[in-house]
C-alpha cells in the first residue's frame, strides 16, 4: 500500500512559545489542520500597533503501517492571510535541535557588518535606550530609516545590530579644545530612534573635528548577505496563459521584521551629485612648521591651517620623513620610523599620529599645496538591470569624460536599498562592494556585494577631469570700501552739528558735518537732515570690538501738510509753517500723477485699441542750502518759509503704432517724451525750524566685529 497525503503529517516541536527556547526536537504531537492557534496565538492589540515576529518551528512527518519507500515531500503556502498586515513566510534551518534564538540570529545575519559607518556617537549611549545621538560632516549623506548598523563596544566583546526608525537633524556649532586654544566647527547632529533598546552601554566621545580623540564603541554600515532563503505566497500582477515563459507577480518581496515607512522633508539639499574633490588654491608648495598636541593615550594631533591637495604633502617627524598617499595615510619614506599610523584629513588639514610607545608633542615641518573641497559639476550615466544582464561584476569606460580622483560613486539598489561604492583617489572602490579605476584610460571595474533588484539601475556619478572648470587666482584681491548707512533715532539733525568718530589702529578718526549735507574727513559720507538718514565710507578700517558714534544737535521739527498751487506756467508755490527754516534741513515729499497707455491688438491689424490710465510717482526733493533746491528749478525763502518750484517735468509717454510690412503686421512701441504738468495730490514737508535751544544726542550707529585682512 502506497504512502497517501493522509500520511504525511506536520508534527509540534518541543515548545511552541516565541521565548529564547521555542522550538527544539521533533514530538509527536500532530498539528490538526483547521484548529484555530494550533501553532500561533491571537494577535495582540499592542502587537498590532508596534508589530510583532512569531516564530514557530514544526517537523514534517511520515506515519503509515507499511515499510513502503518514502520518496520525499514538500511544504507550500496555498492561501495568504486574509489579513494585509499580517504574512507569512517558510524558512528552513537544517538543524533539527536549534531554538528560536538560533532560528532569530539566522534572521538577523541577512546583513553582515562593512564599512565603518559616516557618523560617530555624542557621548555615551546608556543601556535600555531606544534612540542613539551622532554627529558627521554636513557633507556626508544622511542616515536613512531603515538602515541596520552594527556597533561595538571598544572591546570587541559585545555588539548589537540596530535598525533606524526614526531620524531628526540639525546643524549644531560644537568648541574643541586644541591646545591652548578654542576651535568652533560645524557639525550635523542625528537623533536616531532605534527599533529595540541598547543592550549594554556603548561609549561614545565629545564631538571632534576630525576621528574621535578617545577610544569609543565602532560603528558599521551593513550589507545584504542572503543567508536564508524564504518561501511565501505573492498574488500574480497579470493572467497567464498556456505557453507563457515568464509570470509576473505583484512583487518578489515580503516583510521579515515589523517595519514603518515615514515621510522626511529635506531640505537646502543638492539635486545632483554631492561628493567633493580637492583643487589647488595656489600654484606653489607651502612649508610650515607645526606644534604636535597630545589627545589621549599614543595619538597626536595638529593642523595645517589649510586644505591640503591630495600627494603633495611632506612631513618631517622625529628624524623621518613621510608622505601621502593621496587616500589619507601617511607612509614612511626614510629615516627613522617611530609611529604606528599616520593619517591626514584632506579637507580639514588635519594630521593624526600614533606613536610606537608614549606619544608625541614636538615640533615638524610640513610642506603641502593648499587647496579647497568643492563639488563641481558631475557627470552621471546608468546601466540598466534586467534579467539578462543582472550579476555581481560590472565594467564602465569613461574615457571621453575621466573621473578626477576621488569624485566616482557607484550607486545600486538591492533589496530596496541604495548601496553606494566610493573611489577612495587611489584607483580603489571601497563600500558596498569593491573595484578598481584606472585615471589614465577612464576604465572602471566593481563587484557588487549584493545583486541589484530587477528593472533597477546602477548609477555612475562624478567629477570629470576638467581643469578649466576651475580658475587660480592669486595676488591681491580688491575689497569694496565698507558702506555704513543709517536713521538716527531722533531725526531732525541741526546742519552742521553731525559728528562721526571711530578708532583705528588705536587713534580717533572723525567725519564731522560740512553744514551742506557732506561729511568729510577719516571718510566721506552724505547726510540728509530732515529724516536723520546718513550713509558714510571710512578711510580706515575700524579696530575689533569698538564702536562707531554719532554726536549731534536735534532741532525743533517744522513743516506738516502744505496746501500749494500751480500755475499756469507748471509753478508749484506753497509756504512750509514753522519758519524761520534751518538752511539745508528742509525736505519735500509728494506725489504727482503721470500718464500710462496699454494697447490691446486683436489677430486682425486694423482691430486694435489704447488704454489710458494714470499712475502715482513719488517725488523727493530737498533744498541745496543756498536758497535753492537741488536738481529742480525753484527758490525758498528760509526766513518766511515761502517756496516756489517749476513743476513741470518731461517724462517718457509710450505711444503705440502698428507698421504694416509685406501683407503682415508688426507691433512696435514707440517712447516719446512729452511735457506734461504734472498733478499734485498733496505734499508733506519736513523741514528744522530755527530754534534757540537745541538738543545734543551721542549715539552708538554701529559695532566693528572683525578685523579685515
Amino acid at each position: 500500500m502506497a504512502i497517501s497525503n493522509n500520511d504525511v503529517k506536520l508534527y509540534e516541536s518541543q515548545r511552541l512559545s516565541d521565548e529564547e527556547d521555542g522550538g527544539g526536537r521533533v514530538t509527536g504531537n500532530e498539528v490538526i489542520d483547521g484548529n484555530v492557534n494550533n501553532l500561533f496565538q491571537d494577535i495582540s492589540r499592542i502587537d498590532r500597533t508596534i508589530g510583532d515576529v512569531a516564530l514557530r518551528k514544526a517537523f514534517i512527518g511520515i506515519s503509515t503501517d507499511n515499510n513502503d519507500t518514502y520518496l520525499g515531500s514538500h511544504l507550500i503556502l496555498t492561501e495568504p492571510p486574509k489579513d494585509k498586515n499580517v504574512s507569512v513566510l517558510l524558512f528552513n534551518t537544517d538543524n533539527q535541535t536549534d531554538e528560536r534564538l538560533d532560528a532569530r540570529d539566522r534572521i538577523e545575519s541577512y546583513v553582515v557588518p562593512g564599512i565603518k559607518a559616516n557618523w560617530e556617537l555624542v557621548g555615551d549611549q546608556l543601556e535600555g535606550q531606544r534612540s542613539v545621538v551622532g554627529y558627521q560632516r554636513e557633507e556626508l549623506a544622511i542616515p536613512e530609516i531603515g538602515e541596520v548598523y552594527k556597533i561595538t563596544t571598544p572591546d570587541g566583546l559585545t555588539s548589537q545590530f540596530i535598525r533606524i526608525t526614526a531620524i531628526d537633524h540639525s546643524s549644531a556649532t560644537f568648541t574643541y579644545h586644541y591646545g591652548s586654544q578654542y576651535v568652533d566647527f560645524s557639525q550635523r547632529k542625528l537623533d536616531m530612534q532605534i527599533s529595540a533598546p541598547l543592550i549594554t552601554t556603548f561609549i561614545g566621545a565629545p564631538p571632534v573635528p576630525g576621528t574621535p580623540e578617545e577610544e569609543t564603541s565602532l560603528i558599521h554600515g551593513t550589507q545584504i548577505a542572503d543567508t536564508s532563503r524564504y518561501y511565501g505566497i505573492q498574488p500574480l500582477s497579470a493572467n497567464i496563459t498556456s505557453g507563457d515563459l515568464t509570470i509576473k507577480a505583484e512583487s518578489v518581496y515580503a516583510p521579515l521584521v515589523p517595519s514603518a515607512k515615514v515621510e522626511t522633508p529635506l531640505l537646502d539639499q543638492y539635486g545632483g551629485y554631492t561628493g567633493k574633490t580637492m583643487v589647488a588654491t595656489a600654484d606653489t608648495t607651502r612649508s610650515v612648521s607645526y606644534r604636535f598636541v597630545h589627545i589621549s593615550e599614543s595619538q597626536s594631533r595638529t593642523y595645517l591651517q589649510r586644505g591640503a591637495l591630495p600627494k603633495t604633502l611632506s612631513l618631517s617627524l622625529e628624524g623621518g620623513t613621510f608622505e601621502d598617499d593621496g587616500a589619507g595615510n601617511l607612509l614612511h619614506k626614510g629615516g627613522t620610523n617611530n609611529f604606528s599610523k599616520l593619517t591626514v584629513d584632506y579637507e580639514l588639514g588635519l594630521i593624526n599620529v600614533w606613536r610606537a610607545s608614549s606619544y608625541y608633542t614636538g615640533t615638524t615641518n610640513a610642506t603641502y599645496q593648499p587647496a579647497v573641497a568643492i563639488t563641481g559639476a558631475s557627470i552621471s550615466g546608468a546601466i540598466e538591470i534586467t534579467n539578462q544582464n543582472r550579476g555581481f561584476n560590472y565594467t564602465r569606460n569613461m574615457a571621453e569624460a575621466k573621473p578626477r580622483p576621488g569624485t566616482l560613486v557607484v550607486s545600486y539598489i538591492a533589496l530596496g536599498k541604495w548601496q553606494d561604492i566610493r573611489d577612495t583617489g587611489a584607483g580603489q572602490m571601497v563600500g558596498s562592494g569593491t573595484g578598481t579605476i584606472l585615471f589614465a584610460t577612464g576604465s572602471a571595474a566593481i563587484t557588487l556585494d549584493a545583486l541589484p533588484d530587477p528593472d533597477s539601475a546602477i548609477v555612475f556619478s562624478y567629477v570629470a577631469q576638467n581643469d578649466d572648470e576651475v580658475t587660480i587666482r592669486t595676488g591681491s584681491v580688491p575689497v569694496d570700501d565698507m558702506t555704513f548707512r543709517h536713521t538716527v533715532e531722533k531725526p531732525g539733525v541741526n546742519p552742521g552739528s553731525m559728528t562721526v568718530t571711530y578708532v583705528s589702529s588705536g587713534a580717533n578718526k572723525t567725519l564731522t558735518d560740512q553744514a551742506n549735507g557732506l561729511l568729510t574727513g577719516d571718510g566721506n559720507g552724505a547726510i540728509h537732515y530732515a529724516p536723520g538718514e546718513l550713509s558714510f565710507k571710512l578711510d580706515f578700517l575700524p579696530d575689533s570690538g569698538t564702536e562707531i558714534e554719532l554726536t549731534y544737535q536735534q532741532g525743533n521739527s517744522a513743516g506738516g501738510e502744505v496746501i500749494v498751487s500751480v500755475d499756469g506756467q507748471g509753478v508749484m508755490s506753497g509756504t512750509i509753517p514753522g519758519a524761520p527754516l534751518l538752511p539745508g534741513s528742509v525736505q519735500l515729499q509728494f506725489l504727482v500723477e503721470q500718464l500710462s497707455n496699454v494697447p490691446s491688438v486683436s489677430k486682425s491689424a486694423d482691430d486694435w485699441t489704447t488704454y489710458e490710465t494714470t499712475k502715482n510717482v513719488a517725488k523727493q526733493v530737498s533744498d541745496g542750502t543756498a536758497g535753492g533746491w537741488r536738481g529742480v528749478t525753484g527758490v525758498i525763502d528760509y526766513q518766511t518759509g515761502a517756496f516756489t518750484i517749476l513743476a513741470l517735468e518731461n517724462y517718457s509717454y509710450p505711444e503705440w503704432r502698428i507698421k504694416y510690412q509685406r501683407g503682415s503686421y508688426v507691433r512696435r512701441i514707440e517712447a516719446t517724451n512729452i511735457a506734461k504738468t504734472q498733478t499734485f495730490n498733496g505734499i508733506s514737508i519736513t523741514a528744522i525750524a530755527q530754534a534757540s535751544n537745541l538738543s545734543k544726542f551721542s549715539k552708538t550707529a554701529g559695532h566693528a566685529t572683525r578685523q579685515l585682512t
